[in-house]
């Protein structure tokens, strides 16, 4: 790794994808530890803002959802670069040097709504994150052995997401694939208290 890091140049050599990478690597306090939550965030983020990021990822069907190449590839120079450090993908001291500088230059609604994700991202297991993906992204089910394997346990990934209070009763019905009213019984069966949709 070389000592003589120039930050300001390493910023000026990168390009939009891996701006928004370093800056949704850097914020909140909640690390992301695999690469599957990385790309659901970006795809999660894509999604909710084509006007700022539909162009700049190009997500495929792929045997745990959507997938971008891009990130992956991205993934490894920050790793070489030394930008990322530790287990998973937490920011190293140089990676946070580049943040410092790339979050001052970020604007809304990109800010709050990659602050969002990753928060919610970070609380679901990986199972519960890609069946949430899966149901509100329906055409990324075909021929996909992952969505076969978590479509049949999928009432009671609804149940700990509503538990966790990361989505709403109504969210989770469609998640369980159930009659809202059914579900909502089903849910105060189990205890579970949530809030008003």
């Amino acid at each position: 790794m070389n000592d003589n890091f120039d930050t300001l140049e390493y910023l000026n050599n990168m390009d939009a994808v891996q701006r928004v990478m370093i800056y949704t690597l850097g914020v909140s306090e909640k690390p992301l530890k695999k690469m599957v939550q990385i790309q659901k965030l970006l795809f999660l983020t894509s999604k909710s803002l084509p006007e700022i990021l539909g162009e700049h990822f190009d997500f495929q069907k792929h045997k745990k959802g959507p997938y971008a190449e891009a990130i992956e590839e991205n993934m490894k120079i920050f790793s070489s670069s030394g930008l990322i450090e530790g287990m998973g993908f937490g920011l190293s001291k140089r990676g946070y040097g580049l943040y410092n500088i790339v979050e001052s230059k970020v604007k809304e609604p990109l800010k709050s709504t990659i602050a969002d994700y990753k928060n919610f991202i970070s609380e679901l297991s990986e199972d519960e994150l890609l069946t949430f993906i899966y149901v509100r992204f329906p055409e990324h089910q075909k021929n996909s052995e992952q969505w076969k394997r978590l479509e049949a346990d999928r009432v009671s990934r609804a149940l700990s997401m509503l538990k966790k209070g990361v989505i709403s009763a109504s969210l989770a019905a469609e998640i369980a694939n159930m009659n809202y009213f059914d579900f909502e019984e089903l849910a105060r069966k189990e205890g579970i208290r949530w809030k008003i949709d």
